[in-house]
């Protein structure tokens, strides 16, 4: 008698025991995902251009929107405030007097929906669901002391991605990590060529 009644104590903390390991395990397996962290984008691997000017000015025009299509205030690393990225690791005043200033235009991202597959047919389809085509517009021109323009360049660069309707967020945002790295690498190709052939006589 003694036996079975010192047995009953046991059986119940080990039900409690388990129980209260799955009921951890479940809420681990409902919990949200960590988001990843994702580096800044920068461009200090790229060699300086030297301009004749004595200081370098940054406007960012571009105002983001929150508001559909647009999702770009969506994105691990912002591209308006990459683009200023390029311009400090870019470009270096070296000279006595004017500016160069870089204005922002444009660094939007739209989503665009994309057609499903419908019938039963679709029932055992992962479309492609969304493209998402980001945009970003930069200038960069010369200015005296009195504000007038000396020299003016231009480079616009867009990229699009595509992604499943079952893809997961964390996985969503290495897409837009990647569209941006594209694009932004895309930018800085073209206004590099820009300003070597068309401003070439303030490079110093």
């Amino acid at each position: 008698m003694s036996a079975t009644g010192s047995g009953r104590p046991f059986r119940l903390f080990s039900l409690a025991l388990a129980l209260s390991a799955f009921m951890g395990l479940a809420a681990c397996q409902n919990s949200p995902p960590v988001p990843t962290r994702f580096p800044d984008i920068t461009f200090s691997e790229y060699p300086p251009i030297r301009l004749d000017v004595a200081h370098i000015e940054v406007v960012d025009q571009y105002r983001q929107s929150d508001q559909p299509p647009h999702v770009e205030e969506d994105f691990p690393v912002n591209i308006a405030r990459t683009a200023e990225r390029w311009a400090h690791d870019r470009l270096r005043a070296a000279g006595a007097q004017g500016t160069a200033r870089v204005t922002i235009k444009d660094a939007s991202v739209v989503a665009q929906p994309l057609p499903q597959t419908g019938g039963v047919k679709g029932l055992f389809t992962n479309d492609q669901a969304v493209r998402y085509v980001a945009r970003v517009d930069v200038v960069v021109e010369i200015l005296t002391d009195h504000g007038f323009s000396r020299a003016l360049v231009e480079a616009t660069a867009q990229r699009s991605r595509s992604v499943p309707e079952d893809i997961t967020l964390n996985k969503r945002d290495g897409v837009f990590f990647d569209l941006t790295e594209a694009l932004m690498t895309d930018l800085n190709a073209s206004l590099d060529k820009n300003i070597h052939a068309f401003m070439a006589r303030y490079i110093l």
